[in-house]
């Protein structure tokens, strides 16, 4: 063994001695004890961290509405119930959806699980902020409920607000989210904080890049009497068209993780914003009918500038980047029956 060899072993044996001293030879030496103080919390350095200022939306309530549900195709006698429609007729209970149309790349993804997925992001990012969020749907297996029970459980559950989400299934040159709500009002609740409420929507969403509607509506906002979800609820409520199934860019952000991504953190933006501005009471008051709210629909119908800007100038590009090479969606058993026409007949 040369010189050199033999000075490896006798290096590493100092090494080895070295470590054991430190791990565990020597006198002990106590660390010095942490600073404590009572509206902070100590760290090791004795440096304090404050304590976090408390959520400004802990403890409100919001409804999520995933639309539609995973057995509705094959119970259609359940579904096919007429329930009043909120202004003196009827209209189904519920209907199925409708479905991306599969081609070489992307599978069909029905809307029942597309709303239910992006639902239970949503959840996720309210309730990390301490908002209560309570479903009307629990998963993407059963039937329903109906459209007029789903609006009843705004109230049953004490809800600030209830936001549906959907998919919109056009004419496949349509591209774009839009946010209904249900005019005319029909009570105090359905007017100013609902017109708000789908304001504060379309304004985050556009922020989060996403396109606003280029078939419906208006300024993203439209205006319904048909959709007895809306009509029948008696809390704030919007309805949330995430993007048209049938068209191939929308299409391609609702196939795919970060698409469907980019819509949960848009409208739960949106809800976060628009509970901040709005007390818990001042909604309640409205919802009792012993006040009128001051805000006027024009006002808060109005276009922000900026999240607009930023919807026709970024969006383009953040969508194309959400395309995905693999096939990411499961085929639906149930996807043959859904309609290509549920813009005018969602609920």
């Amino acid at each position: 063994m040369t010189p050199a060899r033999r000075a490896v072993p006798a290096l590493a044996a100092v090494l080895v001695a070295a470590l054991l001293a430190g791990c565990g030879g020597g006198d002990a030496v106590d660390p010095a004890p942490a600073a404590s103080v009572s509206d902070g919390a100590s760290v090791a350095d004795g440096s304090v961290e404050p304590t976090p200022a408390p959520s400004p939306v802990a403890g409100r309530i919001v409804l999520l509405d995933p639309g539609h549900n995973g057995g509705n195709a094959t119970n259609t006698s359940a579904i096919n119930k007429k329930v009043p429609d909120g202004r003196g007729g009827t209209k189904a209970c519920n209907t199925t959806g409708t479905t991306t149309d599969e081609d070489d790349e992307y599978l069909a993804l029905p809307e029942h699980a597309f709303n239910f997925v992006v639902a239970e992001s949503v959840k996720g990012l309210l309730e990390s902020k301490g908002v209560v969020v309570k479903m009307t749907r629990e998963d993407d297996k059963g039937i329903g409920p109906c459209v007029d029970k789903r609006a009843e459980m705004a109230a049953e559950v004490n809800a600030d607000a209830m936001i549906s989400i959907h998919a919109d299934g056009a004419a496949a040159s349509g591209h774009g989210f839009h946010i209904a709500y249900s005019k005319p009002p029909l009570n105090a609740a359905q007017g100013p904080p609902s017109v708000s409420l789908a304001t504060a929507l379309r304004d985050s969403m556009s922020a989060e890049g996403l396109i606003i509607s280029t078939y419906i509506g208006k300024q993203g906002l439209s205006a319904r009497d048909d959709l007895a979800g809306l009509n029948l609820s008696k809390r704030p409520a919007a309805l949330v068209e995430c993007g048209n199934m049938k068209n191939h860019d929308d299409k391609v952000a609702m196939s795919n993780p970060q698409g469907r991504a980019r819509f949960a953190e848009g409208i739960a933006a949106g809800i976060l914003d628009w509970l901040t501005h709005n007390s818990a009471q001042s909604l309640r008051a409205v919802s009792s009918g012993k006040t009128k709210s001051t805000t006027s629909e024009s006002a808060s119908s109005s276009t922000k500038s900026t999240a607009t800007t930023k919807s026709t100038t970024t969006a383009k590009s953040k969508s194309s980047s959400t395309t995905s090479t693999t096939k990411s969606t499961p085929k639906s058993t149930s996807s043959s029956s859904t309609s290509t026409t549920k813009s005018s007949t969602a609920n």
